[in-house]
């Protein structure tokens, strides 16, 4: 059984469902399921976890958002930002 929880993607009317496991898991940390969440996340990670996310693999954030929510606009914006502000700041643009 899978939990799912709506979320609207932006430019949308329809919510989207989104199941538990496609959901973006913070390492070491909470479990965002849409754009509001996963920027609280973000404000409340510590460096490290930042890093993890950003420095390692390419911007998870950005992949998440694409390939999950599938905002390519957000995820475009954010894929070349590599500081919390900036994430942020984009972010801020499209929840």
């Amino acid at each position: 059984m899978h939990i799912v929880r709506k979320i609207k993607v932006r430019g949308s009317d329809e919510p989207v469902e989104v199941p538990l496991d496609k959901a973006f898991w913070v390492h070491d940390g909470p479990v965002a399921m849409n754009l509001k969440e996963l920027r609280s996340a973000i404000e409340d990670m510590s460096d490290e976890q930042f890093e993890y996310h950003t420095a390692r693999n390419g911007n998870d954030f950005a992949r998440w958002i694409r390939d999950v929510l599938g905002d390519i606009d957000c995820a475009d914006a954010l894929s070349d930002v590599a500081s919390r502000k900036e994430v942020l700041r984009v972010l801020s643009k499209f929840v």
